[in-house]
């Protein structure tokens, strides 16, 4: 299921979306994939930084920012992708 579900109802159908609309969806869909496998790609080669850096760490409100700020992008275009 798509973390957008609850939009399906205000969708447009895509039978009535022009040749040069479904164009430019396709490359925003393909820049998300992109940007995910980049960040993938990241976030596997600081990981070891991260452990000693930050995991090992006192937890403190940089921390948690911190997390905050390094996987949510990572959930949205996750969330972004499924649909």
């Amino acid at each position: 299921m798509s973390c957008y579900g609850y939009l399906q109802p205000f969708m447009l159908d895509t039978t009535l979306i022009s040749l040069a609309a479904r164009r430019a969806l396709n490359i925003g869909k393909q820049s998300r994939a992109a940007a995910l496998g980049l960040l993938i790609y990241e976030h596997i080669i600081t990981i070891e930084d991260e452990i000693d850096l930050i995991w090992l760490r006192r937890k403190s409100w940089v921390t948690y920012l911190y997390h905050f700020n390094r996987w949510l992008p990572a959930l949205w275009l996750t969330c972004d992708m499924s649909e």
